[in-house]
């Protein structure tokens, strides 16, 4: 699915522009009609972890009576240990993560392919709140029912609720390409080289960025 939603152009493009570049040194991301373009920099890379644990380590005869089990080891060499103790149990896997260096830099114009760019990467992971007032469990509800086909209660709730910051899709060289994602931080460094205009003319944003859930075996290609 992610192939076929990247196929369709977004209407608001910032970041690198220079068509000189290899798109497999690319990297696009994507949120809504906005996509942002940047330069695969040192030390991009992707982690996958899995949740294992040894919930039976330390279970045996010998350590429920730690005594004599201590007086068997020290006096024939034997253990009431067994492999059974030592097995792994998988709790999970954590959604996979990629730590970004987005290398930005600008060839005409500064206040879009660098400024207009980190723009848009912490629009992307900025929430969209509507305000001090509480949401009322009547509030949650209207939405649900919104979203199912259904009347509120009281449109009057409904203008409380915000919305959480969205997810991105994520193109990495078009070859990795993960559609529900989110930024979990952005860092941009303002001490680079700046325009007349005070715009950045380049910098080397650092975006932590993960699938919002654990990918199973078939949606990895």
């Amino acid at each position: 699915m992610a192939n076929l939603i990247w196929r369709k152009p977004p209407q608001n493009v910032l970041g690198v522009t220079d068509d000189r570049l290899s798109p497999y040194h690319k990297v696009w991301i994507m949120q809504g009609n906005t996509c942002v373009v940047g330069v695969i920099g040192e030390g991009t890379s992707k982690s996958v972890q899995a949740n294992w644990s040894q919930p039976l380590q330390g279970d045996s005869v010998g350590n429920k009576l730690q005594k004599s089990g201590g007086l068997l080891q020290a006096e024939t060499g034997l253990t009431t240990e067994t492999t059974l103790s030592s097995t792994q149990i998988w709790s999970g896997n954590q959604p996979h993560s990629f730590s970004i260096t987005l290398t930005l830099y600008a060839r005409d114009n500064p206040a879009n392919e660098v400024e207009g760019a980190i723009s848009a990467l912490e629009r992307m992971q900025a929430p969209d709140l509507k305000g001090a007032l509480p949401i009322s469990a009547t509030a949650v509800w209207d939405k649900v029912k919104e979203q199912f086909g259904g009347e509120s209660s009281d449109d009057e709730h409904g203008n409380a609720t915000g919305r959480i910051p969205g997810e991105v899709i994520l193109n990495i060289g078009r070859t990795v390409i993960y559609e529900r994602c989110i930024i979990q931080s952005v860092s941009v460094p303002l001490d680079g080289p700046k325009s007349p205009d005070g715009y950045l003319l380049s910098a080397d944003v650092s975006l932590e960025v993960s699938t919002k859930t654990l990918l199973n075996i078939d949606e990895i290609y």
